[in-house]
């Protein structure tokens, strides 16, 4: 009689060509939600500020400065999302070209280069 956690073990097992395809679509499906997330927080946006930049809701001050610092928080969560993704995408990249014996091109190496990239504000 098998186990559970055999079952687990054997539903679980995939060559590492189809990991390789999970990750990429994992990575795929996650780009998709942060593209919908950024066009929801733009129609956000533009509510908030009006079409002509005259803030048709008429918030005070504390207000346009509490939505700022909500605004940068999602801001700075989507950037992190982001180099995560760049980070998986090069751990597929790294390990496909080990697997294959491919050399890297200069494309490859200006992706490896962002990693010095910083962002400050």
């Amino acid at each position: 009689m098998m186990s559970s956690v055999d079952d687990n073990k054997s539903s679980l097992s995939c060559t590492y060509d189809q990991a390789m395809v999970n990750l990429l679509q994992s990575i795929a499906k996650e780009e998709e939600s942060i593209s919908k997330l950024i066009r929801t927080e733009s129609d956000k946006a533009m509510a908030f500020t009006g079409k002509k930049l005259d803030f048709p809701t008429h918030p005070s001050n504390s207000e346009i400065i509490q939505y700022n610092q909500t605004l940068i928080h999602l801001l700075d969560s989507v950037l992190m999302s982001k180099w995560l993704l760049m980070k998986k995408l090069d751990m597929v990249l790294h390990h496909r070209t080990e697997a294959h014996g491919v050399q890297l091109d200069e494309d490859y190496q200006a992706l490896d280069d962002m990693e010095d990239l910083r962002i400050d504000y």
